[in-house]
């Protein structure tokens, strides 16, 4: 009944599409045929956000305190 309830929303060549895809994956579960439609249907937000982090004055990095650590032990061949 849920599979056929996203016929209300999505187009039927989708939702066959969808279940034809779970079932190569081995199921028939309707969240799984939901979640493949809706990943199909969403459209994929812009990078640019996400590469605005990687600018300068973007994401820090945490500054690892290593005077913590056994450094020499940690290298390789080190004591």
């Amino acid at each position: 009944m849920a599979v056929l309830r996203l016929l209300l929303t999505y187009s039927a060549k989708t939702v066959a599409d969808c279940v034809s895809k779970a079932l190569a994956c081995g199921t028939l579960d309707p969240a799984a045929i939901e979640l493949l439609v809706r990943q199909r249907t969403t459209p994929i937000p812009p990078a640019a956000p996400l590469l605005a982090l990687r600018a300068p004055g973007g994401l820090q990095r945490p500054v690892v305190d290593m005077t913590r650590y056994d450094v020499p032990s940690l290298v390789e061949g080190g004591a």
